[in-house]
């Protein structure tokens, strides 16, 4: 029995010990010669965020013929492409558009600021106001946009597939472990003779 709460002590251990990490975000992705996984790597690779322009495919619609930015041709594997521009470049677009808009705000409200509450400047006032208004609205469509979750690649696996592909190693270990103590159960119990 003591073999028994070993194993189990071993199983709740390694069960223990995991942690979660998470997919880079940095992605390298080889750009080949051909339309296939064997096929020569161009040098340099892709990284995350390359724009591609799609020129052809192969028959089985897996890999896609590409142009790079600078002008190299290759063939990448589908999976790993999106119709969007990645969720890094976008944030960095809308970071960078928040700010002009901050700062097109400032302006104008130091521009109402100096102009006073003098008469003859209410049309003006109240021009800067709706353009400040706006310029507020567009703020919160950028955040929404920024809040939404980006595409995934296409031929993505099932979820229920995708974890059991990702936790295989602690499940066949968890397997292993059961029937080594089912074994030892069985072995264990007294035997009895057959047919007495």
């Amino acid at each position: 029995m003591s073999r028994i709460a070993l194993l189990c002590a071993l199983l709740a251990s390694a069960v223990a010990h995991s942690e979660t990490l998470y997919v880079s975000d940095r992605l390298t992705l080889n750009l080949r010669e051909g339309p296939s996984s064997t096929a020569d790597v161009l040098r340099p690779s892709l990284n995350s965020g390359d724009a591609l322009e799609v020129v052809g495919r192969d028959d089985g619609g897996e890999f896609l013929e590409v142009v790079t930015e600078d002008g190299r041709r290759g063939w990448v594997h589908g999976q790993y492409l999106i119709s969007t521009p990645i969720a890094r470049d976008r944030l960095q677009a809308a970071e960078e558009r928040i700010a002009a808009l901050l700062d097109t705000i400032a302006a104008q409200r130091a521009e109402l600021d100096a102009a006073g509450s003098g008469a003859g400047h209410a049309p003006v006032d109240e021009a800067l106001k709706a353009q400040m208004d706006g310029l507020g609205r567009q703020i919160e469509e950028l955040k929404g946009l920024l809040a939404r979750p980006e595409p995934k690649p296409a031929e993505q696996p099932p979820e229920m597939v995708r974890t059991l592909r990702d936790h295989w190693p602690v499940l066949g270990f968890g397997l292993f472990v059961i029937g080594l103590v089912l074994g030892l159960i069985i072995s264990a119990r007294p035997k009895h003779k057959a047919w007495s």
